[in-house]
């Protein structure tokens, strides 16, 4: 019991700076798309064939999801990676004070069982609303339904082995 006071004090720390942080990072991220939009086409990375072999059909999309990977990464890497981690490998900066600890969204093997609409549940309610960790956060208040589906193909995007449609 004496540990849960600290442990609550920092997990609410972490989560209120990130949050500070990630509404600075939210408008910054949308200014730079913006400038690089209208300066240039898209770079090499982000062709439609580069995107078809990392993230599904030649939109970007997997063709069982109604979301872009790479729109996703951006709130991915704003609201997600202190505890899942950079490429979802479990291993953020506030998943060490974490039990259970962040789900491994890069480990396909327990990722690619999930449906897409537990995905978005764990999202959009948080995981208390799946019978997992009440730790982690909803975030259906933050982010919109195509946001969440953005992020959902992006989680998809990072299974080894790969996602596929069922």
């Amino acid at each position: 019991m004496r540990f849960l006071v600290p442990a609550v004090t920092i997990l609410l720390t972490l989560g209120i700076a990130s949050l500070a942080c990630g509404e600075n990072q939210d408008n910054e991220i949308k200014r730079n798309a913006t400038a690089a939009e209208m300066v240039s086409p898209a770079t090499p990375a982000e062709t439609p064939l580069v995107l078809a072999a990392h993230h599904g059909d030649a939109k970007g999309q997997f063709a069982c999801i109604d979301g872009t990977a790479s729109a996703g990464e951006a709130s991915y890497n704003i609201y997600c990676t202190t505890c899942h981690g950079p490429g979802g490998n479990g291993e953020g900066p506030a998943a060490a004070a974490l039990t259970p600890k962040p789900a491994k969204h890069n480990d396909g093997a327990y990722m690619n069982g999930l449906t897409n609409e537990h995905i978005i549940k764990v999202v959009a309610e948080g995981g208390a609303a799946v019978g997992k960790s009440p730790l982690m956060a909803p975030w259906g208040g933050v982010l919109n339904e195509a946001q969440i589906k953005d992020v959902l193909a992006y989680v998809r995007s990072l299974a080894v082995p790969a996602y596929t449609c069922p």
